[in-house]
């Protein structure tokens, strides 16, 4: 079982042998620490603890809006509707954004600071986050999540509905139970039959915004069985 000492030691391992792998990448993380604080986040976190090469990579910047954006003009990016932006070097994928431009920070829900940072998180396996400047780390949620095997919606109640994704959060619960073999709780049960039952069309939906998002295909009509 992973623990908080172990995932610390295994994800900065990781971390560091995949970025200097590639020298672009390198070189970026190097841009990226002259601007401030650099806080890993969610999968790729989970994914180093295990010794799997990550997707992509969340990066949060404690640092203004202006400085980043200086930085990121040097590179060709996509920008999202939330003030992020996601830039590709030598095929990995980096997706890169302030701690005052958290959606979460942002609206004010929590003061924008480290320890508040995994509260933003949807799910619970997805509270996970790594200062890389200061070596600290939270992820006592996500370490409950694989000790308990079960899938629950991490943010207060107050805040679920005002989460921008519910589409990308059935279909993230989905392929986290299968790829963690995890339990749905009933909070998670009843937010994605919600949205399924509201919705036109959702299985194709679901299956669509898989294949855009995570470029496969993992899910099937009896995975989406599985919330009724």
């Amino acid at each position: 079982m992973l623990d908080t000492s172990t995932i610390k030691e295994e994800a900065s391992k990781g971390l560091e042998e995949f970025i200097k792998q590639n020298q672009k990448v390198n070189y970026f993380f190097d841009q990226l620490k002259q601007c401030g604080e650099l806080i890993i986040l969610g999968g790729a976190l989970r994914d180093f603890s295990i010794n799997q090469t990550p997707r992509d990579i969340d990066i949060m910047v404690n640092t203004s809006g202006t400085a980043l954006n200086d930085l990121m003009s040097s590179y060709n990016f996509r920008q999202n509707r939330f003030g992020g932006y996601n830039v590709i070097i030598d095929d990995i994928e980096l997706d890169v954004w302030t701690m005052e431009n958290n959606w979460a920070f942002k609206n004010r829900y929590f003061e924008a600071s480290f320890n508040n940072i995994t509260k933003g998180a949807f799910y619970n396996i997805d509270a996970i986050a790594l200062n890389l400047n200061t070596g600290d780390i939270d992820a006592n949620k996500f370490t409950e999540a694989l000790k308990n095997k079960l899938l629950d919606i991490n943010l207060d109640n107050s805040f679920i509905n005002s989460n921008p994704n519910p589409e990308k959060n059935v279909v993230r619960a989905l392929r986290l139970r299968k790829k963690w073999n995890l339990n749905f709780s009933k909070n998670v049960i009843r937010y994605c039959r919600q949205w399924l039952d509201n919705t036109e069309n959702s299985f194709s939906i679901i299956y669509e915004i898989e294949k855009q998002h995570y470029g496969n295909t993992l899910l099937n009509d009896s995975d989406i069985d599985l919330l009724y």
